[in-house]
């Protein structure tokens, strides 16, 4: 499956059996930007992008079954609340259906943990500390495990934290710069 940003739309393709699909939009919204997509073992898929709507940037979701991708409507967005733009969505999906989304809205670093199909989700925040988020990164194990990755503002550095997800809770995040080597020898 590909999952691809073109002009203004995202675009989704899936390879099978030795052919392309016809190219089709999954957003109904505009200026839509950043997508990602996470795919499990039962060929089911998730996509995120963020999009603007309501003068913000907001986070929408649609899910794969395996066939069909779900009918995206504008309430499909991660976080209802209209307050901040939201920012460079990152996603991964269990064997067993479990999605976990994580963000930044440039000063916190959210995350969200919900089933595939749902629409929603109530999301929490991960920052050890207060300060600037710029970048983040997910992965996830088909077990349901996940390891977050992002960089913020400790206030007196950019520094590089890190957590993990046993698929209930979270670990204290930790700041791994003392521990980041540019050799990578250390």
């Amino acid at each position: 499956i590909v999952v691809s940003y073109l002009n203004g739309e995202i675009v989704y393709a899936a390879h099978h059996s030795g052919s392309w699909s016809t190219a089709t939009v999954l957003n109904g919204t505009s200026a839509t930007s950043y997508p990602r997509i996470a795919m499990n073992n039962s060929n089911h898929a998730v996509t995120a992008f963020g999009s603007f709507y309501n003068t913000t940037i907001n986070i929408y979701k649609n899910h794969y079954n395996g066939s069909s991708w779900g009918a995206l409507t504008i309430g499909d967005y991660l976080y209802a609340t209209f307050t901040s733009d939201f920012y460079y969505p990152y996603l991964g999906l269990d064997d067993s259906g479990n999605a976990l989304y994580v963000w930044t809205d440039l000063t916190n670093i959210q995350w969200c943990s919900t089933t595939y199909t749902a629409t929603s989700c109530t999301p929490a925040s991960l920052n050890p500390v207060s300060g600037n988020v710029s970048i983040s990164r997910v992965a996830m194990t088909t077990a349901g495990n996940a390891y977050a990755i992002w960089q913020q503002n400790n206030g007196s550095n950019e520094a590089i934290y890190f957590a993990s997800f046993n698929g209930s809770t979270w670990t204290t995040p930790a700041d791994l710069t003392g521990s980041i080597s540019p050799t990578g020898t250390d």
